[in-house]
């Protein structure tokens, strides 16, 4: 039996996180999920995930301090609030 790897999903908001859970289910990936910082510090130390998705604008941590997490996988930073950071524009 092969091990997945395994992706921590750091997110407050439920319906992207759900998003983000099933594509990368569907791509085979152990998904975990957790909606504030302390509860990725939880996740990080007691099961060290392969990678990190961080959303930038969390309620108890900026992810922009994702130095102050524990050491785990690599950490991909996403931008908090699209109407933000200009993703609203389309053409």
């Amino acid at each position: 039996m092969k091990l997945k790897d395994k992706v921590l999903v750091v997110e407050d908001e439920q319906n992207i996180s759900n998003f983000i859970s099933t594509v990368l289910t569907a791509n085979d990936f152990d998904v975990l999920v957790a909606q504030t910082g302390a509860e990725a510090v939880s996740m990080i130390t007691s099961h060290c995930p392969d990678l990190i998705i961080l959303d930038l604008g969390l309620p108890d941590m900026d992810g922009m301090n994702k130095h102050a997490l524990p050491q785990g996988g690599p950490c991909v930073v996403g931008p908090a609030d699209h109407r933000r950071f200009g993703a609203h524009a389309r053409a």
